[in-house]
Protein backbone atom coordinates (compact mmCIF):
# COMPACT_ATOMS: atom_id res chain seq x y z
CA UNK A 1 0.00 0.00 0.00
CA UNK A 2 1.70 3.04 -0.93
CA UNK A 3 1.68 5.89 1.51
CA UNK A 4 0.41 9.15 1.01
CA UNK A 5 0.98 12.79 3.15
CA UNK A 6 -1.99 14.61 4.43
CA UNK A 7 -1.66 18.01 4.92
CA UNK A 8 -3.89 19.82 7.74
CA UNK A 9 -4.34 23.17 7.86
CA UNK A 10 -2.69 25.32 10.67
CA UNK A 11 -4.35 28.25 12.67
CA UNK A 12 -2.46 31.16 14.72
CA UNK A 13 -3.78 33.75 17.38
CA UNK A 14 -1.04 36.28 15.81
CA UNK A 15 -1.43 36.42 12.09
CA UNK A 16 2.29 37.33 10.91
CA UNK A 17 2.35 40.55 8.67
CA UNK A 18 3.96 41.07 5.41
CA UNK A 19 7.76 40.95 5.68
CA UNK A 20 7.38 44.33 3.57
CA UNK A 21 4.93 46.71 5.06
CA UNK A 22 5.83 45.67 8.54
CA UNK A 23 9.68 47.14 8.12
CA UNK A 24 7.70 50.37 6.16
CA UNK A 25 6.01 50.99 9.65
CA UNK A 26 9.36 50.47 11.81
CA UNK A 27 10.45 54.36 13.83
CA UNK A 28 7.23 55.98 13.29
CA UNK A 29 6.71 56.14 17.35
CA UNK A 30 10.26 56.76 17.86
CA UNK A 31 10.13 59.91 15.82
CA UNK A 32 6.90 61.26 17.92
CA UNK A 33 8.65 60.56 21.27
CA UNK A 34 11.50 63.02 19.93
CA UNK A 35 8.97 65.69 18.82
CA UNK A 36 7.26 65.67 21.78
CA UNK A 37 10.15 65.28 24.19
CA UNK A 38 11.26 69.03 23.74
CA UNK A 39 7.85 70.01 24.26
CA UNK A 40 7.17 68.04 27.63
CA UNK A 41 10.85 69.87 28.84
CA UNK A 42 9.78 73.43 27.94
CA UNK A 43 6.47 72.76 29.80
CA UNK A 44 8.11 71.27 32.89
CA UNK A 45 10.55 74.34 32.68
CA UNK A 46 7.63 76.57 32.47
CA UNK A 47 5.46 75.18 35.53
CA UNK A 48 8.71 75.68 37.64
CA UNK A 49 9.29 78.97 36.51
CA UNK A 50 5.88 79.87 36.78
CA UNK A 51 6.10 77.85 40.67
CA UNK A 52 9.37 79.95 41.27
CA UNK A 53 7.43 83.50 39.71
CA UNK A 54 4.99 82.76 42.65
CA UNK A 55 7.34 81.49 44.99
CA UNK A 56 9.28 84.92 44.59
CA UNK A 57 6.08 86.99 44.98
CA UNK A 58 5.23 85.92 47.80
CA UNK A 59 8.52 85.85 49.35
CA UNK A 60 8.94 89.58 48.86
CA UNK A 61 5.00 90.19 49.86
CA UNK A 62 5.26 88.24 53.19
CA UNK A 63 9.05 90.19 53.23
CA UNK A 64 6.78 93.51 53.01
CA UNK A 65 4.14 92.73 55.15
CA UNK A 66 6.70 91.64 58.02
CA UNK A 67 8.90 95.03 57.64
CA UNK A 68 5.92 97.01 57.56
CA UNK A 69 4.09 95.22 60.93
CA UNK A 70 7.60 95.04 62.56
CA UNK A 71 8.22 99.06 62.08
CA UNK A 72 4.99 99.77 63.53
CA UNK A 73 5.47 96.78 66.45
CA UNK A 74 8.84 98.92 67.19
CA UNK A 75 6.36 102.26 67.30
CA UNK A 76 3.73 100.35 69.25
CA UNK A 77 6.68 99.74 71.74
CA UNK A 78 7.53 103.36 71.78
CA UNK A 79 4.32 104.13 72.78
CA UNK A 80 3.70 102.08 75.41
CA UNK A 81 7.12 102.70 76.81
CA UNK A 82 5.36 106.45 76.64
CA UNK A 83 2.88 105.38 78.61
CA UNK A 84 4.98 103.64 81.27
CA UNK A 85 6.79 106.68 81.81
CA UNK A 86 3.79 108.88 81.90
CA UNK A 87 2.28 106.95 84.46
CA UNK A 88 5.33 106.59 86.32
CA UNK A 89 5.67 110.76 85.77
CA UNK A 90 1.76 110.54 87.13
CA UNK A 91 2.44 108.49 90.46
CA UNK A 92 5.47 110.97 91.06
CA UNK A 93 3.80 113.76 90.92
CA UNK A 94 1.08 112.22 93.13
CA UNK A 95 3.43 111.46 95.39
CA UNK A 96 5.10 114.50 95.26
CA UNK A 97 1.64 115.98 96.21
CA UNK A 98 1.58 114.05 98.82
CA UNK A 99 4.96 115.49 100.58
CA UNK A 100 3.54 118.68 100.29
CA UNK A 101 0.56 118.10 102.32
CA UNK A 102 2.55 116.49 104.84
CA UNK A 103 4.85 118.92 104.67
CA UNK A 104 2.24 121.65 105.01
CA UNK A 105 0.69 119.92 107.53
CA UNK A 106 4.00 119.41 109.78
CA UNK A 107 4.26 123.35 109.95
CA UNK A 108 0.91 123.88 110.68
CA UNK A 109 1.22 121.14 113.68
CA UNK A 110 4.37 122.65 114.83
CA UNK A 111 2.21 125.97 115.13
CA UNK A 112 -0.54 125.04 116.62
CA UNK A 113 1.46 123.66 119.16
CA UNK A 114 3.27 126.36 119.88
CA UNK A 115 -0.20 128.92 119.83
CA UNK A 116 -1.91 126.72 121.46
CA UNK A 117 -2.55 128.53 124.61
CA UNK A 118 -4.07 131.07 122.73
CA UNK A 119 -7.57 129.87 122.42
CA UNK A 120 -7.30 127.81 124.95
CA UNK A 121 -7.37 130.93 127.53
CA UNK A 122 -10.83 131.70 126.09
CA UNK A 123 -11.85 128.77 126.50
CA UNK A 124 -10.33 127.34 129.85
CA UNK A 125 -12.63 129.68 131.84
CA UNK A 126 -15.69 128.09 130.16
CA UNK A 127 -14.79 124.76 130.05
CA UNK A 128 -14.12 125.02 134.12
CA UNK A 129 -17.67 126.13 134.61
CA UNK A 130 -18.79 122.66 132.52
CA UNK A 131 -16.37 120.20 134.46
CA UNK A 132 -14.15 120.20 131.24
CA UNK A 133 -11.34 122.39 132.70
CA UNK A 134 -9.12 119.27 133.62
CA UNK A 135 -9.53 117.84 129.99
CA UNK A 136 -8.76 120.93 127.95
CA UNK A 137 -5.23 121.16 130.23
CA UNK A 138 -4.40 117.63 129.25
CA UNK A 139 -5.37 118.39 125.61
CA UNK A 140 -2.99 121.75 125.83
CA UNK A 141 0.04 119.08 127.37
CA UNK A 142 -0.42 116.43 124.44
CA UNK A 143 -0.28 119.08 121.72
CA UNK A 144 2.56 121.19 123.20
CA UNK A 145 4.12 117.34 123.50
CA UNK A 146 3.26 115.76 120.27
CA UNK A 147 3.71 119.03 118.05
CA UNK A 148 7.53 119.10 117.77
CA UNK A 149 7.93 115.46 116.90
CA UNK A 150 5.62 115.40 114.18
CA UNK A 151 7.41 118.66 112.78
CA UNK A 152 10.75 117.19 112.54
CA UNK A 153 9.26 113.84 110.85
CA UNK A 154 7.50 115.46 108.26
CA UNK A 155 10.33 117.82 107.96
CA UNK A 156 12.85 115.05 107.63
CA UNK A 157 10.21 112.59 104.99
CA UNK A 158 9.38 115.67 102.83
CA UNK A 159 12.65 117.73 102.35
CA UNK A 160 14.38 114.75 101.00
CA UNK A 161 11.58 112.92 99.04
CA UNK A 162 10.63 116.25 97.60
CA UNK A 163 14.38 116.45 95.85
CA UNK A 164 14.25 113.44 95.14
CA UNK A 165 11.06 112.70 93.33
CA UNK A 166 11.54 116.26 91.93
CA UNK A 167 15.12 114.58 90.35
CA UNK A 168 13.07 111.38 89.86
CA UNK A 169 10.59 113.51 87.56
CA UNK A 170 13.35 115.34 85.13
CA UNK A 171 14.70 111.55 85.04
CA UNK A 172 11.30 110.16 83.89
CA UNK A 173 10.92 112.99 81.26
CA UNK A 174 14.30 112.75 79.82
CA UNK A 175 14.27 108.61 79.20
CA UNK A 176 10.81 109.32 77.28
CA UNK A 177 12.86 112.49 75.36
CA UNK A 178 16.02 110.00 74.62
CA UNK A 179 13.99 106.79 73.83
CA UNK A 180 12.23 108.66 71.29
CA UNK A 181 15.32 110.51 69.72
CA UNK A 182 17.03 107.11 69.58
CA UNK A 183 13.72 105.30 68.38
CA UNK A 184 11.57 107.26 66.92
CA UNK A 185 14.61 108.28 64.58
CA UNK A 186 13.49 110.00 61.07
CA UNK A 187 17.31 110.33 59.45
CA UNK A 188 18.41 107.62 57.26
CA UNK A 189 20.17 104.69 59.43
CA UNK A 190 17.69 105.29 62.51
CA UNK A 191 16.12 102.81 64.14
CA UNK A 192 12.97 102.00 62.29
CA UNK A 193 14.59 102.06 58.72
CA UNK A 194 17.68 99.26 60.11
CA UNK A 195 14.70 97.49 61.54
CA UNK A 196 13.16 97.09 57.72
CA UNK A 197 15.86 96.63 55.82
CA UNK A 198 16.98 93.93 58.25
CA UNK A 199 13.60 91.55 58.15
CA UNK A 200 13.35 92.39 54.65
CA UNK A 201 16.51 90.93 54.29
CA UNK A 202 15.84 87.88 56.40
CA UNK A 203 13.09 87.26 54.64
CA UNK A 204 13.65 88.36 51.00
CA UNK A 205 16.98 87.52 50.26
CA UNK A 206 20.38 90.14 51.17
CA UNK A 207 19.97 91.60 47.42
CA UNK A 208 16.16 92.60 48.34
CA UNK A 209 16.20 96.13 48.41
CA UNK A 210 13.54 98.50 50.20
CA UNK A 211 12.55 101.14 47.95
CA UNK A 212 11.28 103.48 50.89
CA UNK A 213 14.88 104.39 51.37
CA UNK A 214 16.18 105.49 48.04
CA UNK A 215 15.52 109.27 47.51
CA UNK A 216 12.39 108.78 45.73
CA UNK A 217 10.96 106.42 48.55
CA UNK A 218 11.89 109.23 51.29
CA UNK A 219 9.83 112.02 49.33
CA UNK A 220 7.02 109.57 48.76
CA UNK A 221 6.79 107.30 51.77
CA UNK A 222 8.91 108.33 54.40
CA UNK A 223 8.28 111.98 54.86
CA UNK A 224 4.74 112.10 54.89
CA UNK A 225 4.64 109.37 57.67
CA UNK A 226 6.89 110.96 59.84
CA UNK A 227 4.95 114.37 59.25
CA UNK A 228 1.93 112.83 60.37
CA UNK A 229 3.16 111.18 63.39
CA UNK A 230 3.68 114.49 64.71
CA UNK A 231 0.43 115.40 64.39
CA UNK A 232 -0.23 112.31 66.39
CA UNK A 233 1.76 112.47 68.82
CA UNK A 234 3.42 115.49 70.16
CA UNK A 235 5.48 117.03 73.49
CA UNK A 236 3.60 118.74 76.58
CA UNK A 237 4.66 119.90 79.63
CA UNK A 238 6.25 123.36 81.50
CA UNK A 239 4.55 125.83 80.09
CA UNK A 240 3.58 124.45 76.46
CA UNK A 241 -0.30 125.22 75.68
CA UNK A 242 -0.76 127.84 78.29
CA UNK A 243 -4.19 128.52 77.27
CA UNK A 244 -5.37 125.05 78.02
CA UNK A 245 -6.91 124.92 74.48
CA UNK A 246 -6.21 120.88 74.19
CA UNK A 247 -7.48 118.88 76.42
CA UNK A 248 -4.70 116.34 75.83
CA UNK A 249 -1.98 118.67 76.86
CA UNK A 250 -1.01 120.19 80.58
CA UNK A 251 -4.90 120.02 81.43
CA UNK A 252 -5.06 116.22 80.69
CA UNK A 253 -2.10 115.19 82.92
CA UNK A 254 -3.15 117.85 85.77
CA UNK A 255 -6.85 116.36 86.13
CA UNK A 256 -5.14 112.81 86.37
CA UNK A 257 -3.06 114.17 89.40
CA UNK A 258 -5.74 115.67 90.75
CA UNK A 259 -7.99 112.91 90.68
CA UNK A 260 -5.83 110.37 91.69
CA UNK A 261 -4.13 112.08 94.89
CA UNK A 262 -5.61 110.66 97.96
CA UNK A 263 -7.72 112.10 100.24
CA UNK A 264 -5.48 113.37 102.69
CA UNK A 265 -3.62 115.31 99.81
CA UNK A 266 -6.40 117.00 98.37
CA UNK A 267 -8.95 117.70 101.28
CA UNK A 268 -8.20 118.30 104.98
CA UNK A 269 -10.86 120.70 105.55
CA UNK A 270 -12.75 119.32 109.11
CA UNK A 271 -13.84 120.08 112.67
CA UNK A 272 -12.09 119.83 115.08
CA UNK A 273 -13.30 117.79 118.12
CA UNK A 274 -13.48 118.58 121.54
CA UNK A 275 -12.47 120.27 123.86
CA UNK A 276 -11.93 123.03 121.11
CA UNK A 277 -15.53 122.43 119.65
CA UNK A 278 -18.54 123.21 122.51
CA UNK A 279 -21.93 123.52 122.52
CA UNK A 280 -23.74 124.27 125.46
CA UNK A 281 -26.81 125.83 126.22
CA UNK A 282 -25.04 129.51 126.94
CA UNK A 283 -21.74 129.00 125.02
CA UNK A 284 -20.81 127.78 121.60
CA UNK A 285 -16.92 127.26 120.81
CA UNK A 286 -16.70 126.04 117.64
CA UNK A 287 -12.86 125.18 115.69
CA UNK A 288 -12.51 124.39 112.05
CA UNK A 289 -9.31 122.79 110.17
CA UNK A 290 -9.23 124.23 106.48
CA UNK A 291 -6.70 123.26 103.94
CA UNK A 292 -5.88 121.11 100.92
CA UNK A 293 -3.60 120.72 98.94
CA UNK A 294 -3.74 121.34 94.36
CA UNK A 295 -1.70 120.62 91.30
CA UNK A 296 -3.22 124.00 89.60
CA UNK A 297 -1.36 127.06 87.35
CA UNK A 298 0.03 129.78 88.62
CA UNK A 299 0.01 133.16 87.57
CA UNK A 300 3.03 131.90 84.86
CA UNK A 301 0.75 129.04 83.67
CA UNK A 302 3.06 126.64 85.27
CA UNK A 303 1.27 123.69 87.25
CA UNK A 304 2.43 123.63 90.55
CA UNK A 305 1.90 121.52 94.08
CA UNK A 306 0.56 123.74 96.45
CA UNK A 307 -0.77 123.03 100.27
CA UNK A 308 -2.09 125.09 102.86
CA UNK A 309 -3.59 124.24 106.44
CA UNK A 310 -4.88 126.22 109.19
CA UNK A 311 -7.21 126.48 111.81
CA UNK A 312 -9.53 128.96 113.83
CA UNK A 313 -11.44 129.18 116.73
CA UNK A 314 -14.79 131.16 117.55
CA UNK A 315 -15.79 131.63 120.86
CA UNK A 316 -19.96 132.45 121.16
CA UNK A 317 -21.52 133.66 124.66
CA UNK A 318 -25.73 133.82 124.73
CA UNK A 319 -27.00 136.75 126.78
CA UNK A 320 -28.71 140.00 127.03
CA UNK A 321 -26.24 141.52 124.38
CA UNK A 322 -28.41 143.25 121.77
CA UNK A 323 -30.91 145.86 122.07
CA UNK A 324 -29.40 149.53 122.58
CA UNK A 325 -32.20 150.53 124.86
CA UNK A 326 -34.22 147.37 126.00
CA UNK A 327 -31.74 144.23 126.02
CA UNK A 328 -32.28 141.18 124.11
CA UNK A 329 -30.91 137.60 124.14
CA UNK A 330 -28.10 136.90 121.22
CA UNK A 331 -25.30 135.42 120.65
CA UNK A 332 -22.16 137.54 121.27
CA UNK A 333 -18.48 136.75 119.70
CA UNK A 334 -15.97 137.29 122.11
CA UNK A 335 -13.16 135.21 120.54
CA UNK A 336 -11.89 134.54 116.76
CA UNK A 337 -8.94 134.12 115.43
CA UNK A 338 -6.50 131.95 113.29
CA UNK A 339 -4.27 130.90 115.44
CA UNK A 340 -2.30 128.30 113.51
CA UNK A 341 -1.06 127.75 110.05
CA UNK A 342 1.19 125.98 107.67
CA UNK A 343 1.52 125.86 103.77
CA UNK A 344 4.51 124.63 101.19
CA UNK A 345 4.67 125.20 97.63
CA UNK A 346 6.62 123.06 95.07
CA UNK A 347 6.94 125.80 92.14
CA UNK A 348 8.96 128.63 91.17
CA UNK A 349 6.32 131.07 91.48
CA UNK A 350 4.67 132.10 94.42
CA UNK A 351 1.92 134.44 92.95
CA UNK A 352 -1.22 133.19 92.29
CA UNK A 353 -3.86 134.46 90.73
CA UNK A 354 -6.47 133.63 93.33
CA UNK A 355 -3.70 134.32 96.18
CA UNK A 356 -4.14 138.13 95.11
CA UNK A 357 -8.04 138.78 94.35
CA UNK A 358 -11.07 138.01 92.70
CA UNK A 359 -12.86 134.73 93.37
CA UNK A 360 -10.84 132.11 95.06
CA UNK A 361 -11.21 129.70 92.34
CA UNK A 362 -8.81 127.98 89.92
CA UNK A 363 -10.31 126.68 86.60
CA UNK A 364 -8.81 123.54 84.48
CA UNK A 365 -9.96 122.58 80.17
CA UNK A 366 -11.48 119.33 80.76
CA UNK A 367 -13.86 116.60 78.60
CA UNK A 368 -16.36 114.81 80.08
CA UNK A 369 -16.41 111.35 78.78
CA UNK A 370 -20.40 110.81 79.72
CA UNK A 371 -21.60 114.06 77.82
CA UNK A 372 -23.90 113.57 75.00
CA UNK A 373 -23.37 114.09 71.40
CA UNK A 374 -19.98 112.24 69.34
CA UNK A 375 -17.95 115.30 69.78
CA UNK A 376 -16.48 116.13 72.88
CA UNK A 377 -15.96 120.00 73.23
CA UNK A 378 -13.27 121.42 76.00
CA UNK A 379 -15.37 122.73 79.28
CA UNK A 380 -13.76 124.44 81.89
CA UNK A 381 -14.20 123.51 85.28
CA UNK A 382 -14.31 125.71 88.13
CA UNK A 383 -12.49 124.63 91.65
CA UNK A 384 -12.54 126.03 95.21
CA UNK A 385 -8.96 127.05 96.09
CA UNK A 386 -7.71 125.01 99.28
CA UNK A 387 -11.00 122.85 99.40
CA UNK A 388 -13.00 126.60 99.61
CA UNK A 389 -10.63 127.45 102.78
CA UNK A 390 -10.19 130.98 101.71
CA UNK A 391 -14.21 131.74 102.50
CA UNK A 392 -13.54 130.15 105.78
CA UNK A 393 -10.55 131.72 107.55
CA UNK A 394 -8.89 134.57 104.60
CA UNK A 395 -6.83 136.00 107.20
CA UNK A 396 -5.10 132.52 107.88
CA UNK A 397 -4.65 131.93 104.15
CA UNK A 398 -3.66 135.57 103.52
CA UNK A 399 -1.01 134.72 106.12
CA UNK A 400 -0.04 131.42 104.94
CA UNK A 401 0.81 132.87 101.28
CA UNK A 402 3.06 136.20 103.03
CA UNK A 403 4.92 133.23 105.29
CA UNK A 404 5.56 130.24 103.29
CA UNK A 405 5.49 130.85 99.26
CA UNK A 406 8.56 133.10 98.94
CA UNK A 407 10.40 131.04 101.36
CA UNK A 408 9.68 127.58 99.60
CA UNK A 409 10.23 128.73 96.26
CA UNK A 410 14.01 128.66 96.77
CA UNK A 411 14.03 125.66 98.48
CA UNK A 412 11.76 123.23 95.80
CA UNK A 413 11.74 125.13 92.77
CA UNK A 414 10.13 122.96 90.36
CA UNK A 415 8.83 124.06 87.30
CA UNK A 416 5.38 122.48 86.82
CA UNK A 417 4.80 119.39 84.55
CA UNK A 418 7.81 117.98 83.18
CA UNK A 419 7.90 117.59 79.38
CA UNK A 420 5.67 114.65 78.42
CA UNK A 421 4.20 112.99 75.26
CA UNK A 422 0.43 112.36 74.53
CA UNK A 423 -1.95 112.69 71.75
CA UNK A 424 -2.75 115.95 69.89
CA UNK A 425 -7.06 116.11 70.43
CA UNK A 426 -6.65 119.69 69.08
CA UNK A 427 -10.26 121.79 70.62
CA UNK A 428 -12.83 118.77 70.10
CA UNK A 429 -12.02 115.14 70.23
CA UNK A 430 -13.44 113.34 66.93
CA UNK A 431 -16.72 110.86 67.54
CA UNK A 432 -13.87 107.92 65.71
CA UNK A 433 -11.37 106.97 68.08
CA UNK A 434 -7.75 108.44 67.97
CA UNK A 435 -6.71 104.76 66.84
CA UNK A 436 -8.07 104.95 63.40
CA UNK A 437 -6.82 107.96 62.68
CA UNK A 438 -2.84 106.84 63.41
CA UNK A 439 -0.28 107.17 61.01
CA UNK A 440 0.32 104.11 58.08
CA UNK A 441 3.71 103.15 57.35
CA UNK A 442 4.42 101.81 53.68
CA UNK A 443 7.10 99.58 52.68
CA UNK A 444 7.62 98.91 49.15
CA UNK A 445 10.09 95.97 48.49
CA UNK A 446 12.02 95.49 44.96
CA UNK A 447 13.59 91.81 44.48
CA UNK A 448 15.82 92.40 41.49
CA UNK A 449 15.51 89.95 38.48
CA UNK A 450 18.94 88.20 38.82
CA UNK A 451 17.29 87.37 42.54
CA UNK A 452 14.86 85.81 41.18
CA UNK A 453 15.20 81.67 40.52
CA UNK A 454 14.23 80.23 37.25
CA UNK A 455 15.70 77.33 35.11
CA UNK A 456 18.59 78.50 34.29
CA UNK A 457 19.71 80.21 37.58
CA UNK A 458 18.29 76.95 39.46
CA UNK A 459 19.12 74.18 37.06
CA UNK A 460 21.64 76.18 34.53
CA UNK A 461 19.96 75.25 31.72
CA UNK A 462 19.70 77.33 28.78
CA UNK A 463 20.29 76.61 24.79
CA UNK A 464 20.66 80.35 24.23
CA UNK A 465 24.49 80.12 23.60
CA UNK A 466 24.28 83.67 21.78
CA UNK A 467 21.67 86.02 23.70
CA UNK A 468 22.39 88.60 20.61
CA UNK A 469 21.04 86.10 17.90
CA UNK A 470 16.87 86.91 18.11
CA UNK A 471 16.37 83.10 15.57
CA UNK A 472 17.60 81.57 18.91
CA UNK A 473 16.08 83.71 21.22
CA UNK A 474 12.96 81.61 22.04
CA UNK A 475 15.27 78.58 23.34
CA UNK A 476 16.05 80.95 26.22
CA UNK A 477 14.86 79.56 29.59
CA UNK A 478 15.25 82.90 31.67
CA UNK A 479 12.22 84.08 33.03
CA UNK A 480 10.78 87.75 32.55
CA UNK A 481 9.81 89.67 35.32
CA UNK A 482 9.66 93.13 34.07
CA UNK A 483 7.50 94.12 37.09
CA UNK A 484 5.70 97.07 38.11
CA UNK A 485 8.89 99.27 37.85
CA UNK A 486 11.04 100.14 35.26
CA UNK A 487 13.96 97.75 36.69
CA UNK A 488 13.08 93.95 35.64
CA UNK A 489 12.23 92.02 39.10
CA UNK A 490 9.22 91.57 41.28
CA UNK A 491 7.69 94.32 43.64
CA UNK A 492 5.39 94.05 46.65
CA UNK A 493 3.97 96.62 49.10
CA UNK A 494 2.50 96.83 52.53
CA UNK A 495 1.22 98.76 55.13
CA UNK A 496 0.87 99.00 58.78
CA UNK A 497 -0.01 101.41 61.89
CA UNK A 498 -0.21 100.98 65.27
CA UNK A 499 -3.32 101.10 66.85
CA UNK A 500 -4.88 100.58 70.64
CA UNK A 501 -7.05 98.25 72.09
CA UNK A 502 -8.05 97.58 76.02
CA UNK A 503 -9.23 94.22 76.10
CA UNK A 504 -12.37 94.82 78.32
CA UNK A 505 -12.71 90.81 79.37
CA UNK A 506 -8.86 91.01 81.04
CA UNK A 507 -8.90 94.53 82.05
CA UNK A 508 -12.19 95.94 82.62
CA UNK A 509 -12.60 99.80 83.90
CA UNK A 510 -14.50 100.19 86.69
CA UNK A 511 -16.54 102.91 85.14
CA UNK A 512 -17.61 100.18 82.02
CA UNK A 513 -17.06 102.55 79.46
CA UNK A 514 -14.72 101.82 76.51
CA UNK A 515 -11.42 103.29 76.82
CA UNK A 516 -10.56 104.92 74.05
CA UNK A 517 -6.69 105.58 72.27
CA UNK A 518 -4.11 107.20 74.63
CA UNK A 519 -0.71 107.55 75.93
CA UNK A 520 -1.33 106.65 79.44
CA UNK A 521 -2.39 103.22 79.33
CA UNK A 522 0.12 100.45 77.46
CA UNK A 523 -2.37 98.64 75.39
CA UNK A 524 -0.51 99.78 71.78
CA UNK A 525 0.22 97.29 69.04
CA UNK A 526 0.65 97.00 65.36
CA UNK A 527 -1.92 95.71 62.50
CA UNK A 528 -1.59 95.57 58.62
CA UNK A 529 -3.75 97.35 56.92
CA UNK A 530 -4.92 97.88 53.28
CA UNK A 531 -3.43 100.12 51.14
CA UNK A 532 -5.63 103.00 50.60
CA UNK A 533 -6.20 104.63 46.96
CA UNK A 534 -3.81 107.69 48.17
CA UNK A 535 -0.84 104.97 49.22
CA UNK A 536 -1.35 102.85 45.87
CA UNK A 537 -0.93 106.02 44.25
CA UNK A 538 2.12 106.60 46.35
CA UNK A 539 3.70 103.36 45.04
CA UNK A 540 2.68 103.81 41.65
CA UNK A 541 5.19 107.10 41.76
CA UNK A 542 7.29 105.24 43.19
CA UNK A 543 7.69 102.40 41.15
CA UNK A 544 7.95 104.42 38.04
CA UNK A 545 10.74 107.10 39.67
CA UNK A 546 12.60 103.40 40.62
Amino acid sequence: MQNRKVSCPTFSLFPRRKRGKARREQGQAALLAVLLIPVAIAGVLLVFNTGQLTSSKLRVQNAADAAAFSAMELQARQMNLDAYLNRAMLTNQIAIGQAVSILSWSRYVRQAGENIQTPLRAIQAVASLIGAGGAVEAYRQAIEANAKIVYATGQVYALPFLAVASGADVAYSGASEAFNLALANSTPNGALQKTVEQIVRLNAGPKARVLNFTAAGLATTVAPYWAARRNYVTRWGENADANGSDPGGRARMASMINQGSQAFTVNRDHDVERPLTINALVVRIGTHKSGGSQFAPNANSDYVWSGADSVSTQVQIFGPFCGRIIPRLCWKTTYSDSWARGGSWAGDQGNFDYNASGPRNWSDPRVNPQASGEAKTVQWSSFPVYQGAWSRDSRGMSRIVSEYASRDMALLGQKGISPYRDLVWQDQRPGADLTDSAPRYIVVVDLPKTEVRDSVTALGISHDSDATNTRLGWLNMHLTTQGAGKNPGVRAAAAAQVYFRRPAELWPRSDGLDERANLFSPFWTARLVDLTPTEKAQVLALNIAE
